[in-house]
């Protein structure tokens, strides 16, 4: 916490606790006055008429003056909205009409009255209460204040600072900076033609009449286009200013410090139009621009306990790399997939079928549709969801990521180094013979693999739908969990239908600091970047850097490998590259989807080496196909939590954030989010559900079909070939022919395979409680102490998320 945000909260909860102690003082006088009258009145008429009248004053209950005439004494009216209390001024209204009844009606017994006298004296305690818990979270704000000013004051460079396990993290952190340092001040030259004529390869530049060489030159056209409205002057304005501010602040790349300036940018139009001014300045001349002085660089230990490196560079540097690496973010992930749209670029994930199947299918069904299907949802899933995920789809798409999600690790002996240990998987479920079934089209058996073929008339434009469109995860933890969802879905309807099922998982070890800026200036310099815009991008990578730990007189080194943590432009030098391997897996798997975030991939592969599958705290046990919890690796973080915990025992509210981060979120997350794929019960009727679904949902609809078929009810004049009669017309096709391509088409009886696929990947609600009417109106009525008229209405501490 910056020592003036903590400095500012620390007067604003002085100045407020002091006046809540005011009011409370005030409260209690009257309350001990009023509670004290109403004991000496032995009339309970007269005494209930006295603490309705006393509420009115100790809650500061507004009313009117009375009417002349009025003969009712007290008073006048209660006036509505005079407190932020409705409840308790209809309340008091309706007890001052009661009493005026009850002086006249003998139905109205002492035990009613008794209740209402109860009612009243509750209101009062309550308010008692409220006060005293304001207070206590008063004291415990200033208590995490302290706390954190204590720590703030630790010098945490002297030895005596450096006890038992902070020792083991201080040694942990070392080792890590100096594995960095190797990586990123070190150059790895690759060869920038070996890599382009590979890309040519790729590509089909070097066959003419290549589907995949005219997508090539459409994207080339794009980048041309894109480059040019980039270098037209006014780029900046004070709309643009607000989102690429906006966009910075979510991204943990600058300092508190840094990050309250921005945002009293945000809270000036005249800063924003000086800024807009400069930065105009700036953008005409980019081919021009450097880093101008030396880099701060700053090791930060995440959740996870793997360090990672950040840079702290000036506050116009960063506002100006944030719209550069957005604009061309935004522009690289609809330029791929415009490529992957290309009609014939992209190998399709559905497997061929002949003509003669289809006329077939058409002659004895009628015409068949091609979505909404299984494939047709797979394709949808994956290019809404999973295609080019790291690039934000427009300049306003802010993700901010929660506190805790992260993925867990596997640390290497000792916990040292850059802290986790990548992996490469392969696992194969059910049977004995792995199939491509994840990526590629899914095979029965005996089944040969479908060959690139040119596309149909509909064209990959139009082959996918994506029903779950409103569900598409809104975070990087989101898509990890839903990529678990769907691995657990393919592993049900695959193992089901199938007998089998293979997939694997892979990274990249350090992809980020060990990009080698060679290749990345032949990926761009391949899709047509101009020799302005590869030097701006090769002064973005080389940037000259100093450890902020090592004092002012420690050495300025030029970063030679490896891109800038949390920049929008190192997303976009990473993607980039890592388009190619998506477009190379698609071509060589015959339309394999490579499902990849970032450096995370799940490729398929025999000739990949088999071991465990593992995401978070889970790993996939090959007898079962299920996803099951590794106990040892969970043992491993809760003494990492324990450690966490007690390094924050001498404030309540730091004890809580750190319980909240670790176990509400880090734990939470990494033991994978619940879903229909994932419930052991909901897995066993969904498993039942798919065998009634196969033996008899297609029976029926198998019979049916041949009852329409039989009665000369099949339309062929929309079918492709209305003339074309099958050599057995007489006699309709067979279940097995029947059910050969239920994946491939369109399935309108009830229960079909693409309406569990989807019901599979939904994830469960909670279930609500049966209560009483008069629990219901009790629980709805807003009782939090953040709306109470304490003063402390306002109170929100940073990162702290109070649940106890």
């Amino acid at each position: 916490m910056s020592s003036v945000f903590s400095s500012t909260l620390q007067d604003i909860t002085t100045t407020k606790l002091s006046e809540l102690s005011r009011r409370r003082t005030i409260f209690e006088d009257q309350k001990s006055s009023l509670l004290a009258s109403a004991r000496l009145q032995s009339n309970q008429k007269k005494r209930l008429a006295i603490l309705v009248e006393g509420l009115k004053q100790c809650f500061a209950v507004k009313t009117a003056k009375r009417k002349r005439g009025d003969r009712r004494g007290g008073a006048g009216r209660i006036i509505s909205g005079s407190t932020d209390d409705p409840r308790l001024e209809v309340m008091l209204k309706n007890f001052e009409r009661f009493l005026e009844q009850a002086r006249y009606d003998p139905s109205i017994s002492p035990k009613l009255l008794g209740d209402w006298e109860q009612s009243l004296m509750k209101r009062l305690d309550v308010q008692s209460l409220k006060y005293q818990y304001a207070a206590l979270y008063g004291q415990l704000v200033t208590e995490w204040l302290s706390a954190e000013k204590r720590e703030s004051a630790v010098d945490t460079s002297s030895d005596d600072a450096i006890e038992g396990s902070e020792e083991v993290n201080m040694a942990a952190r070392d080792a890590s900076r100096a594995e960095w340092e190797e990586l990123v001040f070190e150059p790895y030259q690759t060869d920038e033609a070996a890599i382009s004529e590979y890309l040519r390869n790729l590509f089909g530049e070097n066959i003419k009449d290549k589907q995949a060489a005219k997508a090539l030159e459409a994207l080339r056209k794009e980048v041309e286009a894109f480059e040019s409205q980039l270098s037209s002057p006014g780029q900046f304005n004070e709309p643009v200013l607000r989102w690429t501010i906006q966009g910075l602040l979510n991204s943990n790349l600058l300092s508190e410090e840094k990050n309250a300036v921005l945002k009293d940018f945000l809270a000036s139009s005249v800063i924003l139009r000086e800024v807009s001014d400069v930065l105009n300045m700036r953008i005409a001349t980019f081919h021009t621009w450097s880093w101008e002085t030396e880099v701060p660089i700053e090791q930060r230990r995440h959740v996870t306990g793997a360090f990672h490196m950040y840079i702290d560079e000036d506050l116009l540097q960063a506002i100006f790399l944030q719209f550069i690496g957005v604009k061309w973010s935004v522009f690289f992930r609809q330029a791929f997939m415009n490529f992957s749209n290309y009609d014939g670029a992209w190998t399709s994930l559905r497997q061929p079928i002949s003509r003669l199947d289809k006329k077939r299918r058409e002659y004895f069904l009628g015409t068949q549709a091609m979505k909404p299907s299984v494939q047709s949802k797979r394709q949808g899933l994956y290019k809404s969801i999973f295609f080019m995920s790291q690039l934000p789809q427009s300049e306003y798409s802010n993700t901010q990521e929660v506190d805790g999600e992260e993925e867990v690790v596997i640390r290497g002996p000792g916990g040292g180094g850059r802290g986790r240990t990548k992996q490469t998987a392969r696992k194969s479920i059910g049977g004995k013979a792995p199939r491509k079934q994840m990526m590629a089209p899914l095979q029965q058996p005996g089944a040969q693999r479908a060959r690139k073929v040119a596309p149909s008339p509909s064209s990959i434009n139009d082959e996918y739908d994506m029903e779950l469109e409103d569900d598409i995860p809104q975070s990087s933890m989101a898509t990890k969990q839903f990529l678990l969802h769907l691995v657990s879905t393919e592993i049900i309807v695959n193992t089901r239908l199938y007998g089998d099922f293979t997939c694997a998982r892979s990274e990249f070890d350090d992809w980020s600091p060990s990009l080698p800026h060679s290749t990345v200036r032949a990926v761009l310099s391949f899709y047509g970047l101009s020799n302005k815009w590869l030097g701006f991008f090769q002064t973005f990578m080389e940037a000259p850097l100093k450890f902020t730990e090592d004092g002012s007189s420690a050495e300025t080194r030029v970063r030679k490998r490896g891109v800038p943590g949390a920049h929008a432009l190192s997303a976009v030098c990473g993607e980039a590259v890592l388009f190619c391997l998506d477009y190379s897996v698609n071509q060589q798997t015959d339309g394999a989807q490579l499902y990849r975030m970032h450096d995370d991939l799940w490729p398929t592969d025999p000739s990949l080496p088999v071991g465990d599958i593992r995401w978070g705290f889970l790993k996939l046990e090959s007898s079962t196909g299920r996803f099951i919890i590794d106990q040892e690796m969970v043992d491993k973080h809760i003494d990492d939590l324990r450690t966490q915990l007690d390094n924050k025992k001498t404030s309540v509210f730091s004890w809580i954030q750190a319980w909240n981060t670790y176990a509400g979120t880090f734990f939470k997350s990494n033991f994978g989010k619940p879903a229909n794929c994932f419930g052991r019960e909901h897995v066993d009727m969904m498993l039942s559900a798919m065998n009634r679904i196969q033996t008899q949902a297609e029976v029926d609809a198998y019979r049916c079909a041949k009852i329409d078929f039989d009665k000369g009810m099949i339309d062929h004049d929309d079918t492709n070939d209305p003339d074309f009669v099958p050599d057995d017309a007489d006699t309709f096709m067979s279940f097995e022919e029947f059910t050969r391509f239920r994946e491939e088409f369109e399935c309108d009886y009830e229960g079909n395979l693409a309406d569990v696929f989807l019901e599979l990947l939904e994830q469960p609600g909670p279930e609500l409680l049966d209560v009483n009417p008069n629990d219901v109106t009790t629980l709805s009525t807003p009782q939090s102490f953040e709306n109470m008229d304490s003063g402390l209405s306002s109170f929100r501490t940073r990162g702290v998320r109070g649940k106890i």
